[in-house]
C-alpha cells in the first residue's frame, strides 16, 4: 500500500499534482487504485506504470486534459493484441521508435526550459550587480583607521582639562 506522498515521490510530482493526475485518470484506473478516507492508497503495479507514463507525458508538455486520452490510446493496442495479433505486433514494433521520439521531444523541451531559467537568473544577477554598484557609489567612505595607541586618542583628555 502506498501513501499519496510515496506515490508523489515516485512520480516526481507534488502531492497536489499527484492527486490531480489520479483524478484525471480515474476512468482508466478504475479498480486499480482504491482509496479510503484515513487509509493509504492501494495501487496495483499496473496502475503505477500507467501513472508513471502519465507523469512522463505531463512533464513532456502534454496538457492534463489530454493525458488521459493519450494514455487511453496507448492502452488500446494492448486490447488489440488479444483480438488481432498482427495489428498488435505492428504497434509493438513501432512502440520503441515512438517512445524514443517522445523522449527526444521531452529532452529538447526540458533543455529549452532550463535555458530560459538560466537566462532569467543571469539577468537577475546582472540587475542586482548593477544595483550594488549604484549603492556603492552613494555609500560614505570608510572611516580612516586611527593608528595611535588608546591612551593617545584623547580618551583621557578630560583628565588634563581638555
Amino acid at each position: 500500500m502506498l501513501t499519496v506522498e510515496m506515490l508523489a515521490n515516485r512520480l516526481g510530482l507534488s502531492l497536489w499534482q499527484t492527486r490531480r493526475l489520479i483524478y484525471a485518470l480515474r476512468p482508466i484506473l478504475q479498480g486499480m487504485v482504491v482509496s479510503a478516507k484515513g487509509r493509504p492508497l492501494e495501487v496495483d503495479p499496473q496502475a503505477i506504470g500507467i501513472l508513471e507514463r502519465a507523469a512522463y507525458l505531463k512533464a513532456s508538455g502534454v496538457p492534463l486534459t489530454e493525458v488521459a486520452k493519450v494514455v487511453q490510446r496507448e492502452l488500446s493496442p494492448i486490447a488489440e493484441i488479444s483480438t488481432d495479433k498482427d495489428i498488435g505486433m505492428q504497434s509493438l514494433a513501432q512502440e520503441p521508435a515512438n517512445v524514443m521520439q517522445e523522449v527526444l521531444k521531452a529532452k529538447e523541451a526540458l533543455i529549452e526550459e532550463l535555458r530560459k531559467e538560466r537566462d532569467y537568473w543571469r539577468e537577475m544577477a546582472l540587475k542586482l550587480q548593477g544595483q550594488v554598484e549604484a549603492l556603492q557609489r552613494l555609500a560614505l567612505p570608510a572611516p580612516k583607521e586611527d593608528r595611535r595607541p588608546w591612551w593617545a586618542r584623547g580618551i583621557f583628555r578630560w583628565l588634563w582639562g581638555g
